[in-house]
């Protein structure tokens, strides 16, 4: 598998840590963080995980809007992302909620350098056997990273596609 290494400028870096932080104050102020995250690390979930979104966009020349507020959006373009800022774990996570149809692009954070290791399509990758207790409070799918398909063969999709 190729993977494909995506560097940031420190202003990009600036800009995704800027949509993080909105990010994550809104999170705080609406509801209880995610999939049982806990609330000391939603600073890093949120920032590396706008900074992996904005490397995905320059990597495909796509616009990067960030969709503060909105929940429901895709991350770039037709697809969704996730960022892994463990660095001791390359795996992909994926939630039981995730729509099954909806393409998701695997990053590892090594802020600003972010490693694009591949996709899948979610009702792909939740596998009984994938499905791990995880951190603490975090149950859900981890999608081995050989398994995941190269960006080479990335469908073409628009914000409706997906």
């Amino acid at each position: 598998m190729s993977d494909i290494r995506v560097q940031l400028t420190w202003p990009e870096v600036y800009l995704a840590a800027h949509v993080g932080s909105l990010r994550n104050v809104q999170s705080l102020r609406d509801c209880e963080p995610a999939y049982g995250c806990e609330l000391d690390n939603t600073w890093t979930f949120n920032i590396e995980g706008t900074a992996g979104e904005l490397a995905v966009a320059k990597h495909l020349n796509l616009f990067w809007s960030g969709a503060i507020g909105n929940r429901k959006a895709h991350d770039v373009g037709g697809y969704q992302v996730r960022t892994n800022t463990s660095r001791r774990l390359d795996d992909m996570r994926l939630h039981p909620p995730d729509k099954d149809d909806h393409v998701f692009i695997s990053v590892l954070s090594f802020l600003p350098v972010f490693v694009i290791c591949g996709w899948i399509l979610a009702r792909d990758g939740k596998r009984r056997e994938w499905w791990r207790e995880g951190s603490p409070k975090r149950p859900c799918f981890w999608v081995p990273r050989r398994f995941l398909r190269p960006m080479a063969e990335l469908p073409v999709l628009t914000k409706d596609a997906a």
